[in-house]
């Protein structure tokens, strides 16, 4: 099977150290924008500002755990690629927008 030209490093081939270096900080530019988001959901339940920070913290991690999952080559969990693991605003609504407890949000009435 012949190369595709546009190809230019196969799935078992990397690129040189210097490159894939700025491969990474340009990846990490653009996830860094979506850190707001964990931020926002701490201070939107009320959080302690060492809880925003322990919160991103954590939400970082979860990230870096999802990505190191989807470089597996092998299995169920990766695909070998490295697929970008973001935080979604997507679930911005269903936080509160009101200062309240965790507990509180359980309690509110749907609908």
């Amino acid at each position: 099977m012949r190369r595709p030209a546009q190809l230019v490093y196969a799935m078992d081939e990397a690129p040189p150290p210097g490159l894939a270096t700025a491969l990474a900080f340009q990846l990490l530019a653009i996830q860094s924008i979506t850190f707001v988001i964990p931020v926002a959901i701490a201070g939107a339940l009320g959080a302690s500002p060492a809880a925003e920070a322990r919160f991103l913290g954590l939400s970082i991690l979860a990230t870096l755990l999802w990505q190191v999952l989807q470089l597996l080559p092998r299995g169920t969990a990766g695909s070998g690629y490295p697929v970008p693991g973001t935080h979604s605003a997507a679930f911005l609504g269903a936080y509160p927008t009101r200062r309240r407890s965790v507990a509180a949000c359980w309690r509110m009435p749907l609908g």
